[in-house]
């Protein structure tokens, strides 16, 4: 099985506005994100079903959510903004 995400579009842009309000909280934003994914990879089905078959992982400490789905044999990606 594959996990299929969501990515952010413009990550960087929210990293670079999390810096401009505090030193190393855009940075602290990306380890999250990151922890959040490799969450996810380890524990597929922990995170609630929202529609259809995708579900929604909350990162921690800020106001976004990673989207993503199993997969059984196809690898995409699909680029959304999810806040």
């Amino acid at each position: 099985k594959y996990l299929i995400f969501s990515w952010f579009m413009g990550d960087e842009t929210i990293m670079k506005n999390y810096e401009e309000c505090e030193k190393n909280l855009g940075y602290d934003f990306a380890v999250e994100v990151y922890s959040v994914i490799e969450r996810a990879v380890s524990y597929p089905k922990a995170w609630p079903i929202i529609e259809d078959e995708i579900r929604r992982a909350l990162v921690k400490r800020f106001p976004y959510g990673i989207l993503y789905s199993e997969e059984t044999e196809e690898i995409f990606t699909q680029p959304t903004f999810w806040r």
